[in-house]
């Protein structure tokens, strides 16, 4: 089997989750085991968060975000007891064998529960792109037009708003890209975007109707 690379932050977060005893893992695992399917992710966090300690709490905020990312970044035809296998075994994490042990026997039931699964494959399918939505803005500038002499005042002058959008994909790549518009073009996007908002309730509304969870991207997790 191969290994993962697991970064930084999730790294910290599975090594306290090795620290616990077993009376607090045991707390900790019925409390994400109860929670619905399709949660935003810090939901799922407060959940566990406030199960750990004042001072371990600041690494175990990113425990959920790494089961997330972990499970969604491996194939779904992965057995969960692979995947637990593999994360525990990372070269990234500085652990004993009698720890990845342990950490293995802990990831088994996190990674499997519904919560975890159905979150991580809902946020796999949503960021499935080359690019995904991170921010904009728009850069309003005013631009001088001269006459034939250009040391005498300009005749007047155009405005132009350079739209910017941030965008990432999950190899961790960062892009800008710039749109140059006028007020009738950002007029007519508005119109675009309060259609689309429009189609996204009526959806929503018909999934409600037949039972099932429409999943939204918590972007501040």
């Amino acid at each position: 089997m191969a290994e993962i690379a697991i970064p930084k932050s999730f790294g910290e977060a599975l090594e306290a989750l090795v620290e616990l005893d077993d009376t607090h893992v045991a707390t900790l695992m019925a409390e994400v085991a109860d929670q619905a399917p399709f949660l935003q992710v810090a939901e799922l966090q407060r959940a566990i968060t406030s199960t750990f300690a004042a001072e371990d709490r600041a690494r175990a905020d990113q425990l959920i975000p790494a089961l997330i990312g972990l499970r969604g970044s491996l194939r779904s035809s992965v057995p969960v007891e692979e995947m637990a296998a593999m994360v525990s075994r990372s070269g990234d994490l500085t652990l004993s064998a009698e720890q990845r042990e342990r950490l293995k026997s802990r990831l088994l039931p996190l990674l499997g529960c519904a919560a975890v699964a159905s979150t991580a494959a809902a946020v796999e399918l949503l960021t499935q792109h080359p690019r995904n939505y991170q921010s904009s803005r728009v850069i309003t500038d005013i631009r001088p037009v001269f006459g034939g002499d250009p040391t005498t005042p300009p005749l007047g002058v155009v405005v132009v708003d350079t739209l910017q959008f941030s965008t990432w994909n999950r190899d961790g790549k960062h892009e800008t890209i710039s749109v140059a518009m006028d007020a009738v073009d950002l007029a007519s996007l508005r119109e675009v975007i309060d259609r689309a908002l429009a189609k996204t309730t009526t959806v929503r509304g018909m999934m409600a109707a037949q039972g099932l969870t429409t999943f939204e991207m918590d972007k501040d997790a």
